[in-house]
Formats: C-alpha cells, sequence, structure tokens
C-alpha cells in the first residue's frame, strides 16, 4: 500500500515588518530652555529632549493618577486637607517617574504604555541626534559653584564620633589551658541623629536628572534632563575624600619618663578643587555592559605606555658596587634607565595623569541615558614599575632612591616626618633587599624590621 506524504518546510524570514497605526500625538524634540518645576524641589536649568502634544485627556490623567494620589497622602499624613486649593491651580505636575517605590514604579508602567512607542519612533528617526554629542558645560553652574561643590545636590555627609568601651574578658591559653582576664577596648561609631535626619532631608531635596512635566492646560507632556545635577555627581566622585578645607593631622608625642603628652597639629591644603574640573554630558542609549551582554561596549581605548619614549637617567653615584665576576662598576641597562628616568619625572610632577569620572543615569520609561564625564588634570606622582620577573625590579628602585638620597638629606628637618623612604615588601624578598643594598650602594642604613604574623 501506497502511503502519499506531504512535508512543509520552513524557511526563516530575514526581514520582519511592523506595521503601527497612525498615532494623533505630535513630538518634537531637544530645545534649550529655563525652567522651573511645580514640586517642592528646587529648580535648576533643564534641557527639553522630548516634548508630546495633542495628548488626550484621558491620557493624561492615566498617567498622573499614581503622582496625585501619592501628593494626597503626604498631606494627609501631615495633617492637611486632601484637597488642596493651590494645588487645584498649578496647571504643571511633575510625575514621579525616577524615584524608587511602587508609585514611581506605576508611573513608569503606564507612561510607557501611554507614550512610549511614539518617543522611540520619533528617537530612532534621529529626533534626538543632536543630544548625543559631548557638550562642554562651563567651569561654573548656572548657581556660579564649582563642580562637585554644589550643597543642595552634593550634601555634607555628618561625620561620626568613636566611642571606647571597656570590657573584662576571659581567655584561654591554647598550650598551657590556662585562664587569664584580659581588658578589652572597643571603638564604636556613633552618630547625631538630628544631623542625620537633616542630611536625609537634603538627599530627598535633590532634584531628578530626569523630569517629566504634564500640562493639563496645554495637553502636552515634557521629557527634560538636568545636566548640571549629573555633572555634579561626576565632579563630587573626584572630590570625594580630597577637598574640604584642609586636613588636620594630630600628633601625639608620648614621654614615658615623665609622664606627659604632646600634640602637635598640622593642617595640609585640599589637593583637589572642584575649580580644577572640566565636566561635559550627553544623551545617548545603554551601554552593553549595562544590558548583560558579554561584548562590551568599549567607550575609548586606553593605553598605558611604555618608557621607551623617555631620556636614559644616569646610574646614580651611589652605585659603587663592583660585580664580583666582571670587576666592574654596577651599571643599570638602558630599559632600567630609561624607566628610572620616567620615576624621576614622575617625583618631581613633571608626567600628567588625567583622572576621568563617569555618572550615568538612564530614563527607563524610554530607554535612553544621560551621562556626564568629570575631568581633572593632575601630576602623577606615583606609578607601578611592571617589568618582566628577573628584569631588575629591586635594583631600578634602589636606583630611584638613590639618586634622591641628596636631596632628601638636604630638606630641613621636620618634626614628625622623615625624608626616609619606606619598603614593604613580603618576608621571602627581604634578605634580596638587603643583599641588593649592601652590594650595589654599601649603604647599611637600610633597615628592614618585620613581626611575625604581623597585619
Amino acid at each position: 500500500m501506497l502511503v502519499k506524504t506531504t512535508i512543509q518546510i520552513w524557511k526563516r524570514d530575514e526581514k520582519i515588518t511592523f506595521t503601527a497605526p497612525p498615532s494623533q500625538l505630535a513630538v518634537s524634540g531637544p530645545l534649550n530652555t529655563t525652567t522651573t518645576t511645580s514640586s517642592s524641589k528646587s529648580s535648576s536649568k533643564t534641557t527639553r529632549v522630548f516634548r508630546v502634544d495633542n495628548v488626550p485627556d484621558t491620557t493624561l490623567r492615566f498617567i498622573s493618577a499614581p503622582s496625585l494620589s501619592a501628593m494626597r497622602r503626604e498631606r494627609l499624613e501631615l495633617g492637611g486637607d486632601e484637597e488642596d486649593e493651590e494645588e487645584k491651580k498649578k496647571k504643571i505636575l511633575e510625575l514621579r517617574i525616577n524615584e524608587a517605590g511602587s508609585t514611581a514604579a506605576q508611573t513608569r508602567h503606564r507612561f510607557g504604555a501611554s507614550l512610549t512607542p511614539d518617543l522611540l519612533r520619533f528617537s530612532a528617526s534621529g529626533g534626538i541626534s543632536s543630544l548625543k554629542k559631548w557638550v562642554n558645560l562651563p567651569k561654573k553652574d548656572h548657581a556660579k559653584s564649582n563642580w562637585g561643590e554644589s550643597k543642595s545636590i552634593i550634601p555634607s555627609r555628618p561625620q561620626c564620633e568613636y566611642t571606647t568601651k571597656q570590657t573584662r574578658v576571659a581567655k584561654t591559653n591554647s598550650k598551657t589551658k590556662q585562664k587569664r582576664v584580659v581588658d578589652v577596648i572597643k571603638v564604636e561609631p556613633v552618630f547625631d541623629g538630628v544631623k542625620m535626619n537633616e542630611y536625609e532631608t537634603k538627599l530627598r531635596a535633590i532634584p531628578n536628572v530626569f523630569s517629566v512635566n504634564v500640562d493639563s492646560e496645554a495637553k502636552c507632556v515634557d521629557v527634560a534632563v538636568r545636566p548640571y545635577v549629573l555633572a555634579h555627581r561626576a565632579a563630587a566622585s573626584l572630590l570625594r575624600g580630597r577637598k574640604d578645607c584642609g586636613v588636620r593631622l594630630s600628633f601625639i608625642s608620648l614621654s614615658f619618663s615623665f609622664y606627659t603628652t604632646t600634640t602637635t597639629t598640622t593642617t595640609i591644603e585640599p589637593q583637589v578643587k572642584g575649580s580644577e574640573i572640566s565636566v561635559k554630558w550627553r544623551i545617548s542609549e545603554p551601554h552593553k555592559e549595562d544590558l548583560g551582554s558579554d561584548s562590551r561596549d568599549v567607550r575609548e581605548t586606553f593605553e598605558v605606555p611604555t618608557s621607551d619614549d623617555y631620556k636614559e637617567a644616569n646610574t646614580p653615584d651611589a652605585f659603587v658596587g663592583v660585580d664580583p665576576v666582571t670587576k666592574k662598576r654596577y651599571e643599570l641597562y638602558p630599559r632600567q634607565r630609561r624607566a628610572l628616568g620616567r620615576m624621576l619625572q614622575a617625583e618631581k610632577g613633571d608626567i600628567v595623569f588625567e583622572e576621568r569620572e563617569w555618572e550615568q543615569v538612564d530614563f527607563k520609561a524610554v530607554g535612553i541615558v544621560a551621562e556626564a564625564e568629570a575631568t581633572r588634570k593632575a601630576p602623577c606622582r606615583g606609578g607601578v614599575l611592571a617589568d618582566v620577573m628577573g628584569g631588575g625590579k629591586t635594583a631600578t628602585s634602589i636606583a630611584l632612591v638613590a639618586t634622591g638620597r641628596d636631596t632628601a638629606r638636604a630638606r630641613p628637618k621636620t618634626p614628625h616626618f622623615s625624608s626616609a623612604t619606606l619598603v614593604l615588601v613580603p618576608t621571602n624578598l627581604t634578605s634580596s633587599w638587603s643583599t641588593y643594598s649592601r652590594t650595589q650602594t654599601h649603604s647599611y642604613r637600610i633597615t628592614v624590621s618585620l613581626k611575625k604574623n604581623a597585619t
């Protein structure tokens, strides 16, 4: 018996075309404006990203409902009326869309269902291409504040105080099994509750990077970005821990023979200032690493330069050792002299390094990212001598110390400061360092002190 079988072969189509129904919404692009938000947060200069006109009243009420409900709850918690006459008069409402919590989540969901398709089509057609180029910002913001130093955007965190608590703990010797009581001092941080509450209030008052304003009278929705908020955040990363009005160092000298203490306080000037920082910003798409892809989106290539282009330094005069085989004076190899020359320039501050910090905030409702880059050029006074194993890194480092020996000894003596060089090495390298210093410099003034199980 014959059986007729029909085989259908499915072929994947390389191109899939979606046809969207025509939209009644009118989307326009960027426009530099200075706006004042209707929320309690401080106003700042904004740059428009999208503007959607001809939005129906039902859509405006739909996307505004979560924010209005949250405002009513806050008024009731503060003992106010559920309906505020002042709120009724306001025609512009800033949506709570980029904050944390259920209100922002609901607003993003409603905004995405109502407006996101039109905004994505407008963005894909190049409507916001002018904002995807880096824009350099002036040296100060619109409030004449240096970058990273705005008190309203980067509030100062309250400093904690430390308290000591002494307790007695019983310990048992593992070998002798003898018990003894020892005094243990615990140091615990203590924060001022009032100052921490004030700090939290300031954090809540920081303007959002993205703002979405609903104008019920003009029947439009504006999506804008505050680049100055983003710029202050990026610059603050370069200033964190290196600004304020100097660092006060206290040194306590103990004199056990007379049981007296002497405290010396030295003030060091701040190393970094906001006026030294340059900032630029742009609108971009989420980077691939943010999307979890294995293929990284390289923002730009960063190359670590070698010492090949640097001038060779002379072998220091302190190198008076003699090779036991050739009976000749120790000399550094050319590559070592080039590395030494570069290290000497770094110590003098002649090598300039550019520090960079990025700050990104995404507008989740549409899928765009606002990013700012803060840069600062400063002398690079340190580095990494990354030569191959056996390449003479120890000899080059000792040559660096030996070259600056006379300069260090000529410095005026200052209490609590030393011109000596501190070398930290693993325990298996202490003997080699001692041997190298003796054979190459004939100097015994290098003291290595180690304690077993030191941390």
